[in-house]
């Protein structure tokens, strides 16, 4: 029992480490967004940042990022989710 608890959390943290070796570079300031009880990420201030082959992106305060919010072939919502979701 022991060991399978133990590899089960190896391969969770494992996972968890691909997921972020996976994300898109970037230069999002994690600082910059708040999640709300309803799971979604809102901007507390206006920033522009750097995602992917995507240069320049600009979102405004208090714009709220869902799951599948895709701009430009970035999915906003899954790169600020696992850059930022355990700040």
């Amino acid at each position: 029992m022991v060991r399978v608890l133990s590899f089960s959390i190896l391969i969770a943290f494992a996972a968890s480490a691909a997921l972020a070796e996976d994300l898109v570079p970037n230069t999002l300031n994690c600082a910059a967004f708040n999640k709300t009880p309803d799971g979604k990420w809102t901007a507390v201030q206006t920033i522009t940042f750097d995602a992917g082959a995507v240069s320049g992106m600009t979102l405004s305060k208090g714009t709220g990022v869902g799951p599948h919010a895709i701009n430009v072939n970035v999915d906003l919502y899954d790169l600020i989710e696992a850059k930022c979701g355990k700040k």
